[in-house]
């Protein structure tokens, strides 16, 4: 879609004028949405989620040697593929506890920056 496309082309310029800029990257897939309520279940589209799923494999090509991925889908992962229930505060925010789990992560990433990756 043009959406999706547009959010890649977005997404390698950011990486691409940091690096120039002289930055280390790190960036993050975008995590699945949590349990669908069923208010939202008749107006909810599966075309979001395969949306996502397409623009986080887009975003794993981007790793290299100054630009790491954090892989939220798997961090954050519960039955289904879905955000699981301990971090998921509702369709698409989540629970402190999710934000630490992501937290740290990224801190563990950050201190392998640190160290020489």
């Amino acid at each position: 879609s043009q959406i999706v496309t547009e959010c890649q082309a977005h997404l390698r310029a950011i990486v691409e004028r940091s690096m120039a800029a002289g930055a280390d990257v790190i960036i993050t897939t975008i995590f699945q949405v949590g349990a669908l309520p069923l208010e939202r279940r008749v107006v909810w589209s599966g075309e979001v989620e395969a949306a996502a799923a397409e623009v986080n494999e887009f975003i794993r090509t981007l790793a290299s040697a100054r630009v790491r991925v954090l892989d939220t889908v798997p961090l954050l992962a519960g039955e289904g593929g879905r955000v699981q229930s301990a971090y998921s505060d509702d369709l698409l925010l989540l629970t402190p506890a999710g934000y630490e789990a992501l937290n740290t992560a990224l801190s563990s990433m950050l201190r392998a920056w640190q160290a020489g990756w």
